[in-house]
């Protein structure tokens, strides 16, 4: 038998957008608008993320002195909270979605669940960040809010990004997942993220249209990005994510060619 046969378990309008929801024996998918897959989750291996935007989202990771709070806007299927629940068991976690459906599905359909430790807000991602319920700063912001059409309206602009800035802990990150049919579209929205925070680093989805951009308020810790052989494959091994390939990335997307050199002469 093919594992990767798909068979449809779920279809519905959420207004005009198609929502389907197919399985495989290894995994279940979450479809937008016919053709746009939005999440994956493994069914023996919820936490494990599947997709590769999601793991080069959450390689900031590696920047972070400890991480206590965590904001997702944009649930999806609630990959990214399998994965900090399970790896992260006492960070808080706040998701945002404007979508009380989106909700029930990621609960009926792909075990997303609320705790002590995760809460789910429906609202609009805007509102939530300019009257959180807590004053406390957060150490990672995700932002993957997305349908079928491309970025969120209202999510990837400029006043948005400041209010991600204000509540994003000093030695933060905040990681945006970009995506858009036209480039000038992906290049205006990095130049708004520019503007709103002094430091950054591209990584370009490879063979893909996403480009994930994570944001700091402090200078990258570029050593931190590319451990050394042992300790990379310790964590590859621990969060299944390609910490190597992903640092090597980011150092050549970001870095001129005589910085590379010079990093390269002294770290490695």
């Amino acid at each position: 038998m093919d594992l990767n046969i798909k068979h449809k378990i779920h279809r519905e309008l959420l207004g005009p957008r198609l929502v389907e929801i197919f399985d495989t024996r290894e995994s279940r998918f979450l479809y937008f608008g016919g053709k746009y897959l939005q999440s994956q989750m493994l069914h023996n291996e919820p936490e494990r993320l599947a997709l590769v935007y999601t793991r080069y989202m959450v390689s900031a990771l590696l920047l972070l002195p400890e991480l206590r709070r965590v904001l997702i806007i944009g649930l999806g299927a609630g990959s990214l909270i399998h994965f900090l629940r399970h790896h992260f068991p006492d960070c808080h976690i706040d998701c945002v979605d404007h979508s009380k459906r989106i909700i029930e599905i990621a609960e009926d359909f792909f075990e997303v669940k609320e705790c002590d430790r995760v809460a789910i807000h429906c609202c609009d991602g805007r509102e939530f960040l300019a009257s959180p319920p807590s004053p406390l700063p957060y150490d990672l912001i995700l932002i993957d809010a997305f349908d079928e059409e491309g970025m969120a309206t209202g999510i990837y602009e400029a006043s948005f990004f400041t209010l991600c800035s204000d509540r994003l802990h000093p030695d933060g990150v905040a990681s945006f997942n970009i995506w858009h049919n036209k480039k000038t579209v992906i290049s205006s929205v990095i130049r708004g993220l520019q503007s709103s925070f002094p430091h950054n680093y591209l990584l370009p989805i490879p063979y893909r249209g996403n480009v994930i951009a994570n944001m700091l308020h402090k200078p990258i810790a570029w050593q931190r990005l590319l451990p050394g052989k042992a300790q990379s494959r310790n964590l590859q091994e621990k969060y299944q994510i390609e910490f190597n390939t992903i640092g090597k990335l980011a150092i050549r997307k970001n870095m001129k060619l005589p910085a590379r050199l010079r990093w390269f002469l002294r770290y490695l």
